[in-house]
């Protein structure tokens, strides 16, 4: 399977949230209360590794198509660090919440 459409970043994306989603609506008795608080949360978690797998497709393509190492792929890389990075720290912040912790916020 090639990774570099949206499409497929697009579901690898889904396929990082949907553990976390599933944590939540199994142990959190309060996930449904907070709709809106929740899209925004699942939003943010599926977009930053559909992001980074869009990227990292668009840097591989360049990659190859060139064959030489520019200052655009270090950039891109080090994007890609900050992306993987917020996500990160996002769900180690959110996982007590996802396993039903009171007083998580």
């Amino acid at each position: 399977m090639r990774y570099t459409t949206n499409r497929g970043a697009a579901l690898l994306g889904l396929l990082f949230v949907l553990p976390l989603a599933f944590l939540e609506f199994r142990y959190n008795s309060d996930a449904l209360r907070k709709p809106s608080d929740l899209l925004v949360l699942f939003g943010l978690l599926w977009l930053l590794p559909a992001s980074f797998f869009s990227i990292t497709g668009s840097l591989v393509r360049a990659a190859r198509t060139s064959g030489v190492v520019s200052g655009k792929l270090f950039a891109g890389t080090a994007f890609l660090l900050l992306l993987a990075v917020l996500w990160g720290s996002l769900v180690a912040d959110q996982l007590p919440c996802f396993l039903g912790t009171p007083n998580c916020d």
